[in-house]
């Protein structure tokens, strides 16, 4: 898994190797999540 972290953001990739029915597959997942904040007053 590869995180990056950067001022509100924070960024991932991960990279899950499948074996099924006698084949190979990879499936790679990315997100990127950013901070909010609310004024509460």
């Amino acid at each position: 898994m590869k995180m990056i972290v950067k001022n509100d953001e924070l960024t991932y990739r991960e990279v899950t190797s499948l074996h099924i029915y006698g084949k190979d597959f990879e499936h790679i997942d990315t997100s990127t999540l950013q901070r909010v904040t609310y004024n509460q007053d």
